[in-house]
């Protein structure tokens, strides 16, 4: 694969993992905004288990 297709591969994929990562975190500020501890707890916990994931990802990625 060219070297471009390879670094638009990579970037979309970054957008679309970063996009996945985001609702959660969004909707646990929201949530804590409304008093649910709780359930705001869990939503960050994901957001940041994702981004942590996607790093990951992306360091294999480019380490290639």
């Amino acid at each position: 694969m060219s070297e471009t297709k390879e670094v638009i591969r990579i970037v979309l994929k970054t957008y679309f993992l970063a996009a996945l990562m985001m609702l959660p975190t969004a909707n646990g500020i929201h949530q804590a905004a409304q008093g649910h501890i709780a359930l705001s707890t869990v939503m960050l916990a994901s957001g940041l288990v994702g981004a942590i994931v996607t790093n990951i990802s992306l360091k294999k990625e480019l380490d290639q």
